[in-house]
């Protein structure tokens, strides 16, 4: 199965909530839901919600890669900034300063 066209066709925003409301881990920026978990890697699916951030971060044993699903966001990393939008990668090296706002004042931004 090829993963960029499985994520095309699924619908993020229609979690049922209810079955896996134990498994969403809500925090004051939005939440996130852990969708992979093995011995050498983790896949979350993190909503941001509007005008809210996730705080600036580094991380001394992994790397991360990010993939936006939806929304509008503004990224640091290291030394830069820049905008991205659904589609667009961004691959953060370790020990590398990273953080995503959300620019939208009425969309969720979704980034897996």
């Amino acid at each position: 199965m090829e993963i960029s066209g499985y994520l095309e066709d699924m619908d993020f925003s229609t979690f049922d909530k209810v079955r896996i409301e134990h498994e969403i881990y809500n925090r004051p920026w939005g939440y996130y839901k852990t969708v992979l978990l093995s011995s050498h890697a983790q896949a979350k699916i993190i909503t941001i919600f509007p005008d809210s951030e996730i705080s600036l971060q580094k991380h001394f044993h992994r790397e991360e890669h990010w993939n936006v699903i939806t929304g509008k966001g503004k990224v640091v990393c290291g030394d830069k900034n820049f905008v991205v939008l659904p589609g667009e990668y961004i691959h953060f090296t370790k020990e590398t300063k990273h953080q995503v706002e959300n620019i939208s004042s009425n969309e969720n931004l979704l980034l897996l």
